[in-house]
């Protein structure tokens, strides 16, 4: 089998863990590759090593990316089952495009080893986990998530070497999201929070450090701020395995931040935090992250990462449904506040922004496909956060003009705040 990551991911290493984790699961059933389409060839790989299954993962805005890839397999290597699977495929399966045989959805291990044990061009809609297309329709054959506790410790020192360089080392400690945001697709993916063991993590860690010989760890899961006495078990074990001489990053929602928190990060040896501020507006954060979401937790947050020393980086997102110019203003203020507190010397770190765009799986794509503005057949490009051009749900109070401007003027304040050193 034959793993493969579209170029424009591989170019950030962004899908090389999931991959690494999905070979490592089912190395015992099969002679497994991992491809990373930034050092090697697709064309040679697939001449070289003649796999008999072709995986590929994406996302929405790479979707067009890996159908092309799978296009240049079909010719190449035509015995080949060609499989998809990754967020848009399991958020959108009616998007499932004619040269996939078929896609897998959610939690990928137990279903990928079926199909590599039973799996073929015939018997693959019965497995349990995929979607496929029937009479130019596409079906979904549904199957439950995957045990954690089940699960080995990706080996991305065979899997996927260039992923982890540097002395820097990225993994997840958990699945699934408690929190409902509007643009996130999680609910859709994972049903609730499923949190790999403790000792799990630790040997997590351990390779990390001594296998890896990483230093920088950075751990990509959205929830694992979210529960204090979980932080504390992971520190204890690492403490009795005798694990130091490294530092740790974190993603984190400013409604948790605690003092306790914070205590129980900074024995966790977390220097660093990556926050969705999102909006200087009450008004919307409510609406997009819910009622536990306010500017003021925003603010408290910026305090505490000061007092406890971390460094805080956050992103921003403008165009979001029912988002006036004024919420905007309100936005770019904060902006501005964050450039005052690390001049003054109380926050380090920088921010960046995007625009507001209707993911599938999310309820703004629910939202937007209601006005015949997304499907599953559409132009995927429409959706890049980079691009003003589109933005799918922008406030028809906004003007053209208006909009330009909060664009050039937000860039301005992050280049300006991303100098201040």
């Amino acid at each position: 089998m034959l793993l493969i990551q579209p170029p424009t991911l591989a170019e950030a290493h962004s899908g090389l863990y999931s991959l690494a984790a999905l070979a490592s699961y089912v190395e015992n059933d099969c002679e497994v590759r991992v491809l990373d389409p930034v050092h090697e060839s697709l064309e040679k790989t697939l001449r070289e090593f003649t796999p008999d299954i072709i995986g590929i993962t994406s996302y929405t805005i790479t979707y067009p990316e890996a159908a092309a890839i799978m296009m240049t397999a079909r010719m190449l290597a035509p015995h080949a089952l060609r499989i998809i699977g990754g967020v848009h495929i399991s958020c959108l399966p009616g998007s499932l495009d004619e040269v996939f045989d078929a896609g897998v959805m959610g939690d990928g291990e137990e279903t990928l080893r079926d199909i590599i044990r039973s799996g073929t061009r015939e018997t693959i809609s019965r497995i349990p986990g995929v979607c496929y297309r029937e009479s130019g329709r596409v079906k979904v054959n549904p199957r439950g998530p995957v045990d954690t506790a089940t699960l080995p410790v990706p080996r991305l020192h065979k899997y996927a070497p260039q992923s982890y360089k540097n002395g820097v080392a990225a993994f997840i400690t958990s699945r699934g999201c408690p929190f409902r945001c509007a643009f996130c697709y999680s609910p859709v993916m994972r049903e609730g929070v499923r949190n790999y063991p403790v000792p799990w993590v630790a040997d997590q860690f351990e390779y990390a450090l001594n296998t890896l010989k990483a230093n920088y760890l950075m751990l990509l899961d959205d929830t694992v701020c979210s529960d204090i006495g979980r932080l504390h078990a992971i520190a204890e074990e690492l403490e009795k395995r005798h694990l130091d001489g490294f530092n740790v990053a974190v993603n984190i929602r400013s409604s948790v931040v605690t003092e306790e928190l914070c205590l129980a990060l900074r024995r966790l040896h977390v220097v660093s935090w990556n926050c969705g501020f999102e909006s200087g507006s009450d008004r919307i954060l409510k609406q997009v992250k819910g009622s536990s979401a306010s500017v003021e937790k925003h603010r408290d947050m910026v305090r505490l990462a000061h007092k406890f020393g971390f460094t805080l980086n956050g992103s921003f997102m403008f165009g979001m449904p029912e988002e006036t110019v004024e919420d905007m203003e309100k936005t770019l203020r904060f902006m501005e506040f964050l450039i005052h507190e690390k001049r003054e010397g109380r926050y380090k770190g920088g921010f960046w922004f995007f625009c507001a765009t209707p993911f599938p799986g999310t309820p703004w794509w629910d939202m937007v496909r209601a006005k015949g503005a997304v499907s599953a057949n559409m132009d995927w490009s429409k959706l890049d956060i980079k691009s003003w051009e589109h933005h799918l749900m922008l406030d028809n109070t906004v003007s053209p003009e208006q909009w330009e401007d909060i664009r050039r003027r937000a860039q301005r304040i992050a280049e300006k705040a991303n100098s201040i050193y």
